[in-house]
């Protein structure tokens, strides 16, 4: 492709993203497949669609940290790879101020700076530019410098874009892939809007310039942090964790079903935690053994009574009005008082009042509630994996897909007594007093084998038994 007299050669999805006429854009991608690359082409072909009158173009660049930008983008536009587009234009760029003015003339011109004070913020809400470019505004790991971009940030930019321009303003996005509870996932891929975002993802191996002992490097190093690999190298959303997750097992691929699932007229479990943050799981068992999670529901700094009148009973007016077999049943402190609530009653007293059921306690210890949610993660029917959980259930599919971890210390050790409680271990609680209740746990029998025997192997397998409750 040639704009002017300058000549670009991108990927197909680079190609997609330099050329789109939306507001906002963003592109995703594993490590190293072109997304700071595409940024340059993006703000070179962009000005090279406008007239000349209106040329030079004024952007900001803008990540978390000066440091970060520094080390990153600005060594992209000054010492680029041989053979990228940021090298045939190198010899043009002029700069100022240490990098932190880039200009390539005729075309644009760029500030580039941190987003590390209210004064930053300040600055950007005063300038009036033909386009804003953010750069990584998800942070790879909670240990990282700077943490990341607000989204005021990336609305305030955009509230900035009044250069006259011939076509189109543009605000653009270049990144790894974020968590999926990051506002840039949310913004460009979970949300309905009217055609004023794309989300374009680069596929893994689709930078030709980048050679295989790279990828197989990289994926040797991170292959212990299953949240990194996720994002840095296979190039999907990942919950982001300094800790060990507790269901490794967990596949979206396979558990995460491609539809909302519907509840089925049958027996439906609702599963409970307590505290400041409660929880409930709603569940099925099919007749062919599937274990379908259809919803969970949470709340925040709430009570359990809060939580049943303002989530739980609207819910099942909504979806489940036509189910009359209802178990109740989870973490057995759930029998002890309400701390959240005004009155000092039993959570369990609360749900049963509240739904007219009669709640169960689930198993306390941990050890079969983890064994448990493994069996049940790891075990198929009919070829397809026991468990399922319906594709509109965000929560249990981010507690399930690392959100619910071990701690680990600054050795790197990691503690698996129990998990790090915070707001994605009460859902996956609530799920595991229950599922060990129904999935029976037998501790493995131990047998002493005699010396003459050494060479023999002796196996004893006991798996939980799937035994639903009468």
């Amino acid at each position: 492709m040639k704009s002017l007299e300058i000549d670009m050669y991108p990927s197909d999805t680079q190609y997609e993203f330099i050329t789109s006429n939306i507001l906002e854009n963003c592109i995703m991608g594993p490590r190293g497949e072109g997304k700071t690359e595409a940024g340059i082409m993006a703000m070179t072909f962009h000005a090279s669609q406008q007239d000349a009158s209106c040329r030079p173009i004024p952007w900001a660049i803008i990540r978390d940290t000066w440091t970060n930008l520094e080390r990153t983008t600005l060594q992209s536009l000054l010492l680029p790879r041989p053979g990228s587009f940021a090298a045939s234009i190198r010899n043009r760029l002029t700069t100022k101020d240490s990098g932190r003015y880039v200009e390539l003339p005729g075309y644009w011109f760029a500030w580039l700076f941190g987003i590390d004070t209210l004064g930053d913020l300040n600055r950007l809400q005063s300038m009036q530019l033909g386009g804003l470019w953010i750069e990584e505004a998800a942070p790879a790991a909670e240990e990282d410098i700077g943490g990341g971009i607000t989204e005021d940030a990336w609305t305030i930019g955009i509230s900035s874009l009044r250069h006259p321009v011939t076509t189109n303003r543009r605000a653009q996005i270049t990144q790894n892939y974020p968590d999926e509870d990051h506002w840039t996932w949310q913004r460009f891929h979970e949300e309905n809007h009217n055609g004023d975002r794309a989300l374009f993802r680069i596929a893994r191996g689709e930078n030709k310039h980048i050679d295989n002992q790279y990828r197989q490097n990289m994926a040797a190093a991170l292959k212990a942090r299953p949240d990194l690999y996720a994002r840095l190298v296979e190039g999907r959303p990942y919950q982001v964790t300094v800790g060990e997750p507790v269901t490794p097992e967990y596949n979206p691929d396979k558990h995460r079903a491609n539809n909302t699932l519907e509840p089925m007229k049958l027996t439906t479990w609702r599963c409970w935690d307590g505290g400041l943050y409660p929880a409930c799981v709603f569940f099925q068992i099919t007749p062919k053994g599937h274990c379908h999670i259809l919803d969970t529901v949470q709340g925040m700094n709430t009570g359990m009574k809060q939580l049943i009148q303002h989530e739980i009973k609207p819910l099942i007016a909504r979806r489940y009005s036509h189910i009359t077999d209802w178990k109740d049943s989870g973490d057995p402190q759930v029998n002890e008082r309400e701390q959240s609530d005004i009155v000092a009653s039993k959570a369990s007293d609360i749900i049963n009042e509240e739904l007219g059921t009669s709640f169960e306690r689930g198993v306390s210890d941990w050890t079969p509630r983890r064994e448990a949610m493994k069996e049940l993660l790891n075990r198929s029917v009919d070829g397809n994996p026991m468990l399922q959980v319906s594709k509109h259930d965000k929560i249990m599919h981010r507690v399930l897909n690392g959100g619910w971890h071990y701690h680990k210390d600054t050795s790197g050790r990691v503690l698996r007594d129990k998990p790090v409680k915070d707001r994605w271990s009460h859902p996956g609680d609530a799920l595991s007093h229950v599922i060990a209740k129904i999935f029976e746990y037998k501790p493995v029998r131990r047998y002493k084998v005699p010396k003459k025997n050494l060479g023999k192997t002796y196996a004893v397998r006991t798996l939980y038994q799937n035994q639903p409750l009468s």
